[in-house]
């Protein structure tokens, strides 16, 4: 099972090589929540990323499946 991960903004720096395009294809031995995906990524929650599953925004208790593609971003701040 795999799943494909975008990343945007400061995410993208902690991958040396981040192919912008495609993202990163990560192997998931099974069907896992998205919160263990971050900690896989060493994203940390005070980052507080927002995450969309196929286009839909998720919760971090959501469940990853095969195929998925995943997006990971940062919240948006302003007025």
């Amino acid at each position: 099972m795999a799943v494909q991960v975008i990343l945007y903004s400061f995410f993208r720096l902690k991958y040396k090589g981040y192919d912008q395009e495609n993202g990163i294809k990560i192997d998931i031995k099974e069907e896992m929540p998205i919160r263990d995906l971050l900690f896989m990524l060493k994203i940390n929650a005070d980052d507080s990323p927002m995450v969309s599953i196929n286009g839909k925004l998720v919760r971090k208790n959501c469940m990853l499946k095969d195929n998925d593609v995943v997006e990971i971003f940062p919240v948006i701040y302003g007025g």
